[in-house]
């Protein structure tokens, strides 16, 4: 007979990890304000204090150490009354299951290592746009020749201006629509390019407003940084699809994370990154089957991106064969573009300048003409100019890759997936591009077609054709190393 120590027929030493009882939801909430608290001390710590006026009642928050009392205090009253698993504990079991998910192979290893590498890239590049006194507002790229006609709420904070004549980019107007997110303070009237066709992706502008707490200065912080706090999200959940322990999942990783389109997401402060973000939640919530919570999501990207109303195509996993599969298929229909047509209604009420479809005709043309129109351009640029003398280069790279992604998703039809569902709904969007959208360089079709480029990504790693169809597909990637200024490499890309 062997001997077997008492230590392993105790009940409460072998009972499976299933029969502990799910975290109720009360204290997850009370875990995130305990977090929350800390995040707002370290921002406390960084950019200094801030005031409100609520009601008259006025808030100051200028120490860090008041919100780090109120954090413990949150902490300590969780644990009194919560007998379920502390938060120290959860914590260390997320660290066990990440360090289980790392990779125990020299070749993973050195995938882990690669990745790791890319991050520091894209973070130092984050970290040179700093500029004391405008912070981190040289992303958002404000135009000078804009500078007569901004909000005076946009005019009263140290803000980065490009040039004295340049356009800027498009984040200024969201920028400001951030500082007034309700959008009542007329001036915005004017100080917005095209104010029907901006004030419709109020989404993002929102989250800026709230991630700075209503301050102008963080507010302008927040915006310019939320694009980089999701870029970190991707690089993290995309190992979902693209594991950490394989190798080869290293280039459509890359192809994600650092192609032109997150690349000019996040260098210009845009909108495209972040809605990808509220897209890739609605995939992975279809992914479990929880088709509810997948629409929310798809309503939520709707005010960020009226186009991310394509992704309503996830939600049909197969054709209707009945009056009721009809019916709930309308009914999701309907809640996705709710919200937005109730943000419309309420636009319609600030006035004129609100109304209408705003001057975009040039966005959408004949099906393929604008697709052909600019290889055209594209390979006449280059053919006069040369490869080097010219960001031609860069868009002959792009087109050459967006149309190896939608080649590969029509020739591979897999309705069964959602991300192919995803991305077939997007080739059918890229048909559909007028001249405004494939001129330029970057391109804007490179973050509007960002849901066809993962979609792509996640697919090609099933193709027996991988490694040729993967490179081409993400030449964008050329391009994306040039924008996030990678040292030693970018002058001569």
């Amino acid at each position: 007979m062997c001997y077997i120590p008492a230590v392993f027929s105790d009940p409460a030493v072998t009972e499976p990890r299933a029969r502990v009882g799910r975290t109720p939801a009360w204290v997850q909430v009370l875990d995130a304000v305990t977090i929350g608290l800390l995040i707002v001390a370290l921002a406390v710590a960084v950019f200094g204090g801030a005031r409100w006026r609520i009601l008259d009642v006025r808030i100051s928050l200028v120490v860090w150490w008041r919100p780090v009392v109120a954090a413990l205090a949150v902490f300590a009253l969780r644990h009194l009354v919560a007998r379920h698993p502390p938060l120290h504990r959860r914590v260390a079991d997320g660290i066990g299951r990440l360090r289980e998910r790392l990779p125990a192979s020299a070749g993973g290893r050195l995938h882990l290592a690669a990745r790791l590498a890319v991050v520091a890239l894209v973070v130092q590049f984050v970290a040179g746009a700093y500029r004391p006194g405008t912070g981190f507002t040289s992303l958002i790229a404000f135009g000078g020749a804009f500078e007569a006609q901004v909000t005076p709420a946009l005019r009263d904070v140290p803000h980065a201006v490009v040039g004295i004549d340049q356009a800027g980019y498009d984040g200024q107007f969201y920028a400001q629509m951030a500082l007034d997110p309700l959008l009542r303070d007329r001036a915005i009237d004017t100080a917005l390019d095209t104010p029907a066709y901006r004030a419709r992706r109020a989404l993002f502008s929102w989250t800026a407003y709230v991630l700075g707490l209503g301050q102008p200065a963080w507010v302008l912080e927040a915006y310019a940084l939320q694009n980089v706090l999701a870029w970190l999200i991707f690089a993290w959940v995309l190992s979902r699809w693209f594991p950490v322990a394989t190798p080869r999942s290293f280039v459509p990783w890359v192809g994600c994370v650092l192609g032109a389109g997150i690349a000019s997401s996040v260098k210009f402060a845009l909108l495209d990154g972040l809605g990808m973000l509220v897209l890739m939640l609605a995939v992975i919530a279809i992914e479990r089957r929880r088709h509810v919570l997948a629409t929310g999501w798809l309503a939520v990207a709707c005010l960020g991106r009226e186009t991310s109303v394509l992704g309503g195509a996830v939600l049909v996993d197969r054709l209707p064969r009945s009056g009721r599969a009809v019916a709930a298929l309308a009914l999701a229909g309907a809640t996705i573009i709710v919200p937005l047509v109730v943000w419309q209604a309420y636009l319609r009420t600030l006035g004129p300048a609100f109304v209408g479809t705003s001057d975009v005709g040039r966005n959408f043309a004949v099906p393929f003409s604008g697709f052909v129109e600019a290889w055209q351009v594209t390979l006449a640029d280059l053919a006069a100019a040369g490869w080097s003398a010219t960001p031609s280069r860069f868009s002959l790279l792009e087109l050459v890759g967006i149309t190896v992604q939608a080649a590969y998703l029509v020739l591979r039809p897999a309705w069964t997936q959602p991300w192919w569902r995803l991305g077939a709904a997007y080739v059918v969007l890229m048909a559909l591009l007028g001249t405004a959208v494939w001129e330029g360089s970057p391109g804007a079709f490179v973050r509007v077609l960002l849901p066809l480029t993962f979609a792509f990504n996640v697919l090609v790693t099933q193709s027996r054709w991988f490694w040729p169809l993967a490179i081409l597909g993400n030449l964008s990637v050329y391009h994306g190393l040039e924008m996030f200024r990678v040292p030693w490499l970018w002058p001569y890309l």
